[in-house]
């Protein structure tokens, strides 16, 4: 019981991730079964709790739901769990509001990396390459973010011409 509130201490952990840390000090699954019991009804041990927190922080901070559903998924989280708390968090539209704002953000570092690569006498690399268009290098990094390939195209449509 010790060893679990003290992981506890640090940071919100999962169900499975209290399991693990117990597992890997040795105690027996009777022992860690018993402790995860206790801690769940002292309300110490929520993973619903703790995956709507997780999704509604990194929502703010434009985590697609992919990449939020593949995080918790890692981290031990029950499928059934996660599809209701991104349900309740990502409200209809509330993704393509999000990819939207990020387009925003990347845009405006597309134009600084621009601003500088126009400065005449400052070295830079990579002038006289074939680059992708700011479109494409944004739509790439919104992909990797986990926002659906439809999500992507609506929101660089409000800001570039459509392909």
């Amino acid at each position: 019981m010790e060893a679990a509130l003290d992981a506890l201490s640090r940071r919100a952990l999962t169900r499975h991730e209290v399991q693990e840390r117990l597992d890997g000090k040795g105690y027996t699954s009777e022992e860690s079964l018993g402790a995860l019991r206790r801690l769940e009804e002292w309300g110490y041990l929520d993973d619903r709790r703790l995956a709507l927190g997780y999704c509604q922080a990194r929502a703010r901070d434009g985590w697609a739901q992919a990449r939020l559903r593949l995080t918790l998924s890692r981290r031990g989280v029950d499928r059934a769990v996660i599809d209701e708390v991104l349900a309740e968090v990502y409200a209809e539209g509330l993704e393509l509001e999000l990819c939207i704002e990020q387009v925003r953000k990347l845009r405006e570092e597309e134009e600084k990396k621009a601003e500088r690569r126009r400065r005449p006498g400052e070295a830079h690399f990579g002038a006289g390459l074939a680059a992708a268009s700011p479109r494409q290098r944004i739509g790439a990094k919104l992909l990797q973010r986990g926002f659906p390939m439809d999500v992507v195209v609506k929101a660089l449509d409000n800001f570039y011409k459509p392909n």
